[in-house]
């Protein structure tokens, strides 16, 4: 299976998140945007994709999938042990998306 990445803008999500991603986690990077399917252990991939540096990691996924935050939160804690991880949700991201912000 592909692990498909591709640099993608804010414009994806909502100017508030933006702004709240920029201000208060100091991140403005360009996300890396993975589709959901690939990602089956979130914090393995991560692990793969990211610099081993990161002390910040934001999660954006479509508000389908409110409820799963903690899930993501544990399983990027599991690859990352001493990195702040917030996971957000967006109306206007794809429900078969994720974003992802990191420091």
């Amino acid at each position: 299976m592909s692990t498909h990445v591709v640099k993608e803008n804010f414009e994806n999500i909502e100017p508030e998140l933006k702004e709240l991603i920029v201000s208060s986690y100091g991140i403005s990077s360009v996300p890396k945007k993975l589709p959901l399917k690939a990602a089956s252990d979130i914090g393995k991939l991560l692990r793969l994709l990211l610099p081993k540096s990161v002390t910040k990691v934001v999660i954006v996924i479509s508000r389908e999938h409110i409820g799963s935050d903690q899930s993501i939160s544990s399983s990027v804690k599991s690859a990352y042990q001493d990195v702040v991880v917030t996971v957000m949700f967006s109306h206007k991201l794809d429900k078969d998306t994720l974003l992802v912000y990191y420091k």
